[in-house]
């Protein structure tokens, strides 16, 4: 066995400790609320009823969030398939960029397609009798979009040790793509690993190994990338655990303050009800935060990568700015205005109007090795 092989599956085999714990952690709740709880605690002190609602409405999330749970561990974040294509005629579709375009339009003419990856580029169902008139038949094959280079463009590329040659082999494949994301050095964006031209949000997994169709990161505790497919059930997955941890917490809540005050008489059921409210209260106000913050993604058509691309930008940008900004008052500032006094005030304020109007409630403060610069409103 080829080392490079055997050192992924060791990380294929490592990545799937954080899923065990998970699984652990969740066998370990169940067996503690229903055994522990409802069983020994609740039903020993008579309150059956109050035993079968709790036992019921347990079942009923616990059912959801592992299937969810499941799900986002075992459905594939889809990567860019090596050729599909687009139907078009009679000036209806035409290309990708039309359909793009006129989305609107074709709904307003009731004009249904199911699009199961709009953003690779291309159309993988379609309903003939519902969509298209005059069936299937009728709409020939238009336009061929490939992510995949030809074997002749591959060879080429391969062999072209210049890399304006070699952007120029990716423009004239790419140029009937639907690809509007370029790289920072303003190149078509290529994975040499996988090698194909990657479509917008994808991005290439060094765990997985393969590139993501609208990757939002790799989740180690699902031991999965979280993309295109699987993104749907990784948002349900935080919802119902989130509502499994509240559920759990809620229930609990009464059975614990009686053991914690010594009300109920101290048995092995005890440690497991403490434990279990810690357990679920510390995941539950994780899990909000993470899902609240997904929900802003959302909300804001991001990605986490894309937010941090963003994020990672603007800290540079105002980086730069701010660096100019010092180095010409630097080299321009007289020495009379080291001193304290109206002049330096003003100094401040003008230099404060130029860097951020938005920051006159904030102190701000800039150290170099021949002055220090106080920055308020």
């Amino acid at each position: 066995m080829a080392p490079w092989t055997f050192w992924r599956c060791c990380q294929r085999t490592v990545g799937w400790v954080p899923v065990l714990f998970i699984a652990f952690v969740v066998a370990w709740s169940y067996y503690a609320y229903v055994v522990e709880l409802c069983v020994v605690t609740l039903s020993g002190n008579g309150e059956n009823g109050k035993a079968v609602v709790y036992l019921v409405g347990f079942h009923l999330f616990f059912v959801m969030f592992v299937w969810s749970y499941w799900m986002t561990v075992f459905t594939s974040p889809a990567s860019p398939s090596k050729e599909r294509c687009i139907l078009s005629g009679k000036n209806f579709l035409t290309s990708y960029s039309f359909l793009k375009r006129e989305w609107a339009v074709l709904q307003s003419r009731k004009v249904f397609l199911y699009l199961q990856v709009f953003e690779r580029g291309w159309i993988s169902e379609m309903s003939a009798d519902s969509c298209l008139p005059g069936g299937l038949d009728k709409w020939p094959l238009k336009t061929r979009l490939k992510f995949y280079l030809s074997s002749s463009d591959k060879e080429r590329y391969e062999k072209e040790f210049n890399q304006e040659r070699q952007q120029e082999i990716l423009r004239r494949t790419a140029r009937d793509l639907p690809i509007s994301t370029l790289s920072a050095a303003r190149t078509i964006r290529y994975c040499e690993r996988c090698q194909l031209i990657k479509p917008d949000r994808a991005h290439h997994c060094s765990a997985c190994d393969i590139c993501v169709l609208k990757m939002d990161h790799h989740c180690p505790w699902v031991n999965n990338c979280v993309g295109f497919s699987n993104y749907k059930f990784f948002l349900l997955f935080l919802l119902y655990s989130l509502l499994y941890c509240l559920f759990v917490a809620t229930t609990v809540l009464q059975c614990f303050i009686k053991f914690w005050t010594n009300e109920l008489s101290a048995t092995r059921a005890k440690f497991h009800v403490l434990f279990l409210f810690f357990v679920s209260t510390m995941f539950f106000i994780s899990v909000l935060s993470l899902f609240s913050y997904h929900c802003w993604l959302v909300g804001k058509n991001r990605t986490t990568i894309v937010w941090v691309m963003v994020a990672v930008s603007q800290l540079a940008w105002w980086g730069w700015i701010q660096s100019k900004l010092l180095f010409q008052t630097k080299t321009n500032m007289p020495e009379d205005l080291n001193c304290r006094g109206k002049k330096q005030k003003t100094w401040e304020m003008t230099v404060l109007a130029q860097i951020n109007p938005f920051l006159s409630n904030h102190l701000v403060n800039q150290k170099t090795g021949y002055w220090t610069v106080s920055l308020s409103g």
